[in-house]
């Protein structure tokens, strides 16, 4: 009787604890069911991406003015006014000689692909880094030392052609400059010593190391490499540099018992040094890419001269200043200056890192500080040289970069007086594929695991988990999402109670999801 009594207590038990868990699930079940969660579309989300503005400062003028500069390696062909002549926009001011210009324009393409040679071989090395395995930092000596290499016979010059460069070597043409490097002929597996090099760097000269057809001066460009001294580092004075991509020279046969320079790097880094040389080699290609589009922006200026090497008036005016050709200016004034006669016009600065994505005709927005009126302004010229102070610009650019004046013009000035300070905005343009993009608040982005994800609505009308990968942060504000997500997608707000996988949807603009 006892025994039926406490089997009956304990089914009773059971039931009861059945019961309330029941409830509970079934509480929860309901509550869950009864929770909504409001979703909004992407597309009504997006912030959109219309660009990057650049932000200078500039003065208000009631003139315009135009400034040409010639250089000790440019030649004046002829000159068709006079100063204090009046001119008209299209007017013919200067012409070159374009036996000059043609010069400017081959040296200038043979330092761009000098320049890309140097990536390319820096990028080889960085690879060779990456994968080289780092020893410990007390390695063992080696059993017996490397014996110094023989230096293999090789003659000076094949014809006129150098087989390897020395201080011996004599150029053929240029004085060592910039605009006018030592030229020298040499044939196609030729070599330049380190010492070379180090003369190079220690007197601040330009060479130029060229290949041509039939290895004759007068024989049409196959490569060249440009070395500007400024920007060498110093090398073992007995290394040896090929002159068709810049790269170090390994001469398998005179290393013995099979040990070459390769094997000497992977045992000459310890891991410490190999993440120093890594940074090193990164650190270079970025130089080169910046030193390759400034060089491509130089002979894309020097492209953009007339055929015939004429100089256009590029505004209504007077001339102001011409000066003597016996005699050019040497502290970095113009040659020649036109001043414009009437409007309002306003000067500003862009860095050179951005001048692809500005062009004559663009639009600057002008705001004065006195009053905080705006108005719009068309940029009516960019200078070719860059401002020596970087003039007017307070930006977030790079600080070592050039920055290059500009004009604009501003049709409606009632808003300004002559003399006054102004801000100048600058909206670049945007790529098709950059208008197409997706930015939203960075709230509606959550993190799980290192991942981030989004409340999105399914098919059937009910949240769920979708992962995003996330690139750009647009003001401080805004995340990209660069996939995961579509315009035609429904999300919500990933904080409170209803912010949970499983519950219902409501559209935030009346549209139904059929649920299944």
């Amino acid at each position: 009787m006892k025994k039926k009594k406490i089997i009956i207590i304990v089914l009773v038990v059971v039931l009861i604890c059945a019961a309330i868990v029941g409830g509970i699930l079934f509480f929860r079940a309901h509550q869950k069911n009864s929770l909504v969660a409001d979703v909004e579309s992407v597309s009504m989300l997006n912030w959109g991406y219309w660009g990057d503005s650049m932000e200078s400062y500039g003065t208000i003028r009631n003139d315009d003015s135009q400034d040409i500069y010639i250089s000790m390696q440019q030649t004046v062909k002829e000159i068709f006014v006079e100063e204090g002549q009046q001119v008209s926009a299209g007017d013919p001011l200067i012409q070159y000689d374009m036996t000059q210009v043609e010069l400017q324009v081959e040296m200038q393409r043979l330092q761009v692909q000098t320049i890309e040679n140097s990536i390319v071989v820096a990028q080889r090395e960085l690879e060779k880094l990456k994968n080289t395995t780092p020893v410990p930092n007390t390695p063992p000596a080696p059993a017996d030392p490397m014996p110094a290499p023989v230096e293999p016979s090789v003659p000076e010059k094949t014809g006129e052609a150098y087989n390897y460069v020395s201080q011996t070597a004599v150029a053929y043409n240029g004085d060592g400059s910039s605009e006018s490097p030592l030229r020298f002929l040499c044939t196609q597996d030729a070599y330049v010593y380190g010492s070379f090099l180090n003369y190079l760097m220690a007197n601040g000269l330009t060479a130029s190391f060229e290949v041509r057809d039939g290895d004759t001066v007068s024989g049409a460009i196959v490569t060249a490499w440009t070395v500007n001294g400024m920007l060498l580092e110093e090398r073992e004075p007995e290394s040896k540099w090929y002159i068709v991509d810049g790269s170090q020279v390994v001469d398998d046969d005179i290393y013995p018992d099979e040990i070459q320079p390769d094997d000497i790097m992977d045992i000459g880094y310890t891991a410490e040094e190999l993440t120093k040389a890594i940074s090193r080699k990164e650190e270079e290609i970025k130089e080169l890419d910046l030193q390759k589009r400034m060089a491509q922006l130089s002979l894309q200026q020097l492209e953009n001269q007339s055929a015939d090497g004429m100089v256009y008036a590029k505004i209504d005016g007077i001339v102001t200043k011409l000066g003597d050709l016996n005699n050019l200016p040497n502290d970095g004034s113009a040659f020649l200056s036109v001043a414009g006669s009437e409007g309002m016009y306003v000067q500003g600065s862009i860095s050179e890192l951005a001048l692809d994505k500005v062009s004559v005709g663009q639009t600057v927005t002008v705001m004065s500080w006195s009053s905080g009126m705006s108005s719009e302004a068309t940029i009516t010229q960019i200078n070719d040289y860059p401002e020596e102070d970087g003039y007017g610009y307070s930006g977030n650019g790079n600080p070592n970069a050039s920055y290059y004046s500009y004009m604009a013009y501003i049709e409606d000035s009632s808003a300004f007086t002559n003399g006054e300070g102004v801000s100048l905005t600058i909206q670049t343009a945007v790529d098709e594929s950059d208008m197409e993009t997706i930015f939203i608040e960075k709230a509606y982005v959550r993190q799980e695991g290192g991942r981030s994800y989004c409340l999105k609505e399914d098919e059937t009308g009910h949240l769920v988990k979708q992962y995003v990968t996330t690139g750009r942060t647009l003001y401080g504000s805004a995340i990209e999402i660069k996939s995961g997500l579509t315009m035609e997608d429904y999300i919500a707000f990933p904080y409170g109670k209803a912010a949970k996988e499983g519950v219902r949807t409501s559209r935030s603009d009346d549209t139904m999801v059929e649920v299944y």
